[in-house]
């Protein structure tokens, strides 16, 4: 006899989109209006380094303060008073897995999306080692 689990499917990819939508008014009743009101962002790291990109529509590259100190990554905003209507400041705060390399930090703002790029540092990347035989030597 075949056992089947009692636990649903899961889809391989989910609508975070969607989930962040949908549960944005319940965690802002539980939290206060501070909950709806951080930007989502989307973080990718591969062997060179991580691309950060946060969704900021409405706000200028003035309005926005983006400070690395201590291998965490800050980001944060402040409308100017002549701004659009129903955007309010924000800080959101990331604990890097490296120490990004200074020649190595990149930004952009471009359609309403903030992209980050932190170059890992040399020593901090993966590197091959050959191996070598008795008839190398």
């Amino acid at each position: 006899m075949r056992m089947r689990s009692a636990l649903p499917t899961l889809p391989t990819t989910w609508p975070l989109g969607t989930v962040a939508d949908e549960l944005a008014p319940l965690f802002g009743a539980f939290l206060g209006s501070d909950a709806t009101r951080i930007p989502p962002l989307n973080v990718e790291q591969d062997d060179e380094g991580l691309r950060i990109q946060a969704l900021l529509p409405g706000w200028s590259p003035e309005e926005i303060e983006l400070t690395l100190e201590h291998g965490h990554l800050t980001l944060q905003g402040e409308p100017k008073a002549d701004g659009l209507p129903g955007r309010m400041a924000f800080r959101r705060q990331l604990r890097l897995p490296f120490r990004p390399s200074h020649d190595g930090l990149e930004a952009s703002l471009q359609l309403g999306v903030l992209t980050l790029r932190l170059a890992r540092p040399a020593e901090e990347r993966p590197a091959s080692i050959p191996i070598r035989t008795a008839s190398n030597d």
